[in-house]
């Protein structure tokens, strides 16, 4: 596995990006800054928004697996999984809020409060 960072435009927004993943995490909240990163298939958004970090794993072909995750995490944000709370089931509760169907086939999503 290797975890590769794909360059953002400057002007480009996670919410354009991400509209409904966005909605549901941050609902209008500020964010500091995101970088996304590629893992074979796999799309991994870093959030950084000043009092959380969040870790948004997509992925159109195929289900997100629990050593992909723990993979990024140790790359990310160097700490052990059991620090973080992991949200696996993630895709369905944005569909339920939403009440649309969305095109990922699996979405992840890793939050890990920052303590000031």
């Amino acid at each position: 596995m290797k975890l590769i960072e794909n360059p953002i435009q400057a002007n480009t927004d996670l919410a354009r990006m991400y509209p409904n993943v966005a909605d549901f995490l941050f609902n209008k909240t500020a964010i500091k800054y995101f970088k996304k990163y590629t893992l074979g298939t796999t799309t991994v958004v870093y959030i950084d928004a000043f009092d959380k970090i969040d870790i948004v794993f997509l992925n159109l072909k195929k289900r997100i697996t629990d050593r992909e995750i723990d993979y990024v995490v140790q790359q990310l944000l160097e700490i052990p999984l059991s620090e973080v709370n992991v949200i696996k089931e993630c895709k369905q509760k944005i569909e339920a809020k939403r009440q649309v169907t969305i095109e990922p086939k699996d979405i992840v999503v890793i939050e890990h409060k920052v303590v000031a």
